[in-house]
């Protein structure tokens, strides 16, 4: 289970990092078959690379000459030592899925100029109907190609210790870098203004947060609940699990209470996949932001909320 107790410092969060799996490009061949379809030897495709990971032996893709592995230590050394460079203290946790992983961590001190000034000291809590959120940000990196290397702004409920997807409530907050070229140096240069828009964009969650708050959605029964659930989840057994981990949610819930259900299942479940978990906050995500379409009828397609 995910909570503040178990968080780990950047400096522990690296040296966890250096046994995570590496990757390595290696050459592709066809096999070569006789006219009776015999295996007679092997050709190397030019152009063309495996991605190999070495812990798995797995070939987990492919890509061109040009494509550069970004290996999962290095990601985290990146983003973690550019909130070292800028003095910023942070705690979180790394989760690892060995072809993925993800860093999510908790900014506790910033100290950082804003619009002319010198430096000052910038609270990353904000309010919501409990003890605040903590804002932080999230990052991955992935060797099949899944998710390529990517941050977005994140945050932590303290009352229950929800992790919050924030891709949409801070846009700005966004960053990524292809794997080509130098990746290193590319993503050293965006970590500051990643947390220099945090900062400056945080009113945002606020306003998010109390507009879902004040809206009820006013499901009729539990069988409602679980259809339009579906939508936002990929399937009625995961709507339903959210359900049974929440027996607390209300018939007709506010957003906020139906979203804050979704992140609880998210977040303290163990063993789900890394789409899974990405599908069930970027669901939750878009309950918080928008209003939800209530599904009265099961339609042949549920609609998957990408």
């Amino acid at each position: 289970m995910a909570n503040f107790s178990n968080m780990k410092s950047i400096a522990e969060i690296e040296a966890d990092a250096m046994n995570l799996a590496r990757a390595v490009k290696v050459p592709v061949a066809e096999i070569v078959l006789d006219e009776s379809n015999k295996p007679i030897g092997a050709r190397r495709i030019d152009k063309r690379w495996g991605i190999k990971n070495l812990k798995t032996t797995e070939i987990v893709d492919f890509c061109s000459d040009q494509y550069t592995v970004l290996q999962h230590a290095e990601a985290v050394q990146m983003v973690l030592g550019g909130l070292r460079a800028n003095n910023v203290e942070a705690r979180g946790f790394l989760k690892n899925y060995n072809d993925n992983i993800a860093v999510e961590v908790l900014l506790d001190n910033v100290v950082m100029p804003v619009q002319g000034n010198g430096d000052v000291a910038h609270n990353l809590r904000v309010k919501d109907d409990a003890n605040g959120i903590n804002l932080g940000i999230r990052f991955v990196n992935s060797y099949n190609k899944s998710a390529g290397f990517r941050g977005h702004g994140f945050g932590w409920r303290l009352a229950c210790s929800n992790g919050m997807f924030l891709r949409t409530v801070l846009p700005e907050t966004k960053f990524s870098v292809k794997h080509t070229g130098d990746v290193v140096g590319r993503v050293a240069g965006q970590i500051r203004s990643a947390i220099y828009r945090l900062i400056k964009e945080r009113g945002a969650v606020v306003a998010i947060v109390e507009k879902a708050q004040q809206e009820t959605i006013p499901f009729k029964n539990e069988k409602e609940v679980v259809m339009t659930l579906a939508g936002y989840t990929g399937s009625e057994r995961q709507a339903n699990n959210i359900l049974s981990s929440n027996a607390g949610l209300p018939l007709q819930p506010t957003r906020w209470e139906l979203y804050n259900a979704m992140t609880a299942y998210a977040t303290h479940t163990a063993g789900l996949s890394f789409p899974m978990y990405e599908k069930l906050q970027r669901g939750a995500e878009d309950v918080l932001t928008r209003p939800v379409e209530i599904v009265i009828e099961k339609a042949e397609d549920i609609r998957i909320i990408e």
